[in-house]
């Protein structure tokens, strides 16, 4: 088996656990491979420079609810399930503690767990040539000038045609996943989601007019757009991928057709997010 690990350095104890992980899996015959590069590890670790080298059967993410996002964003392969193992402050999106780690990874190597599915955002810009990965938490579309309002515009594509929903000058809209729905989206004053639901939040960000939160189905597209009346838009994709947006020049959001793949090793109940989301 073809295992990467993705640690995020600067969180106290990430190195230490990457390192027992890795010694563990190396003394099962596994090929081991870790981002970012290292010298705390055992040498017969292949080192990689980019989370995209990471062609592996399976990922463990080391770190807060950053390190998933980054994990899930840029592995090649987005099928790939990951074993998220939370070090952070919160840790919405861990899956194991870090006094749980042995224990999920001996049931890994056991074949001892199961895949839960959750769903992802594709992104589209319009006349724009590169390809978005699909996005976990939240698209972010946003002013691009701190203090300065943009005027964004709502849409929801029916019929292949845009039907405004609202616009407002507003700080700009959240786009997010019921996963997403407890990260920026809470912070904004949008619900929190059972992600056993499906369905697409739209969370404004402080609209000068009062304009309403959404949930709508996980079959709409949304389209989202600012005119040229106030600051330009940027774009920031799960607070890791910032992109300028030009006036007029739409962002269309659906679900992906690739959901995150993550790797339960005990009993797992999504309404614990809403627990947690509460303290």
């Amino acid at each position: 088996m073809r295992v990467g690990l993705v640690v995020a350095r600067k969180v106290r104890g990430a190195i230490e656990i990457a390192r027992d992980i890795s010694n563990k899996l190396l003394k099962e015959k596994n090929e081991v491979y870790i981002y970012p590069p290292t010298h705390h590890i055992s040498a017969d670790v292949k080192r990689v420079n980019r989370i995209e080298d990471l062609n592996v059967d399976i990922a463990v993410s080391i770190g807060g609810d950053g390190t998933v996002l980054r994990t899930f964003l840029y592995l090649p392969n987005k099928d790939t399930p990951v074993l998220s193992i939370g070090l952070g402050e919160r840790n919405f999106l861990s899956t194991v503690d870090k006094e749980g780690y042995k224990r999920a990874i001996e049931k890994l190597l056991r074949n001892e767990y199961e895949i839960r599915e959750e769903m992802r955002l594709d992104v589209r810009i319009e006349n724009f040539q590169g390809v978005l990965p699909p996005v976990l938490n939240e698209v972010v579309f946003a002013s691009r000038i701190t203090g300065k309002t943009c005027d964004v515009h709502l849409g929801i594509i029916e019929e292949g045609e845009t039907k405004l929903l609202w616009h407002s000058k507003a700080d700009g809209i959240i786009i997010a996943t019921p996963l997403g729905s407890t990260a920026y989206a809470y912070s904004a004053g949008g619900p929190v989601i059972d992600s056993d639901l499906s369905g697409i939040l739209v969370v404004p960000i402080l609209p000068v007019m009062r304009k309403p939160v959404i949930v709508v189905k996980p079959d709409r597209m949304l389209a989202v757009w600012a005119s040229s009346m106030r600051s330009p838009p940027l774009l920031i994709l799960d607070g890791q991928i910032r992109l300028e947006v030009d006036y007029e020049q739409k962002v269309y959001v659906k679900r992906s057709k690739y959901n995150a793949k993550f790797i339960i090793t005990d009993k797992y109940s999504s309404i614990t997010r809403l627990i947690k989301a509460s303290r």
